[in-house]
């Protein structure tokens, strides 16, 4: 499968940091909330995320699963995330 720097940043964000708001996750990161929403949405098409309700989505398992793969490629995740 095959994910986008801005889809990777945000499934680490969400295994690493747990349930946010697109809004929240945009801000963290830096990017417009409308990339947030499209990235959510096709993450979710994926398996890898999921909307909790009120606006909140979390990583599935898998979704946690593909993330620690992500990290263990990374030398600093802090700088990722």
């Amino acid at each position: 499968m095959e994910l986008t720097e801005t889809e990777e940043r945000i499934l680490i964000y969400l295994h690493v940091r747990g349930p946010h708001s697109p809004s929240g996750i945009a801000d963290d990161l830096g990017i417009h909330p409308k990339t947030a929403s499209r990235s959510l949405s096709r993450l979710e098409g994926l398996d890898l995320v999921r909307s909790r309700g009120h606006g909140v989505w979390s990583a599935t398992i898998e979704g946690i699963r593909v993330s620690r793969e992500l990290i263990d490629d990374r030398d600093d995740v802090r700088f990722r995330v």
